[in-house]
């Protein structure tokens, strides 16, 4: 695997590890960026459907929001009774709609779904399912500065990986665009996304895992 890093000045470092058709891709953006030509600019979060709740103010325009991956947490993962309280919640919110809800080997809490579930027509638009289970799920962490959530996007079956790769990262920035128009702050926030070819892919699913680096303690 090969890295790209380019550098403004002494303000921002952008790293971005590629790869051939069926490996990880990734991207991780630190400091304060200023658009470049050929970076895609962040997605503007949807307009919510009629009836939903307000959407909160986050601490800065959602549409001016690149998510950013979070910085690396100085203290592991916890499995406190608080997220135990709010992995019985989710699973009770969830219960009959075919998501998965369990605690993780590293202590995270991960919500697993398939892609039908999680976006319209087969693209990257957020269903109204979907934001409505993110909707709870802000409400649950947005005020715990160390929650830090990961969405990772699985590819669907039978798509050229070329097309794969560019879906899954599309899809992740929506469904971050609506974490931070519901009061997620984008440093919280770590996006993933992976090529069909991918051993540890799994076929038309999205997982977000919530981290908690010690809000209980």
């Amino acid at each position: 695997m090969s890295s790209l890093q380019i550098r403004w000045g002494r303000w921002a470092v952008l790293s971005l590890p590629y790869a051939v058709a069926g490996c990880v891709t990734s991207y991780t953006v630190t400091g304060p960026v200023v658009p470049v030509s050929g970076v895609a600019p962040p997605v503007s979060a949807p307009s919510p459907p009629a009836g939903s709740p307000a959407p909160l103010t986050p601490s800065a325009p959602a549409a001016a929001m690149a998510p950013v991956a979070p910085p690396e947490p100085a203290l592991p993962a916890i499995w406190s009774p608080r997220m135990d309280y709010r992995r019985i919640g989710l699973e009770q919110f969830t219960q009959g709609r075919g998501i998965e809800v369990n605690r993780m080997s590293d202590d995270r809490l991960r919500l697993r779904m398939s892609n039908a579930f999680s976006f319209s027509n087969q693209g990257a638009e957020v269903s109204a399912e979907l934001r409505d289970l993110l909707v709870r799920l802000c409400a649950s962490v947005r005020k715990d500065e160390l929650i830090y959530i990961t969405i990772t996007s699985h590819p669907d079956s039978g798509r050229a990986p070329e097309g794969a790769v560019v879906l899954t990262q599309e899809r992740t920035r929506q469904v971050a665009a609506v974490l931070s128009q519901y009061g997620i702050p984008a440093e919280r926030i770590q996006l993933q996304s992976w090529a069909p070819a991918a051993p540890w892919a799994v076929p038309d699913k999205l997982d977000i895992a919530v981290r908690d680096a010690g809000t209980a303690r």
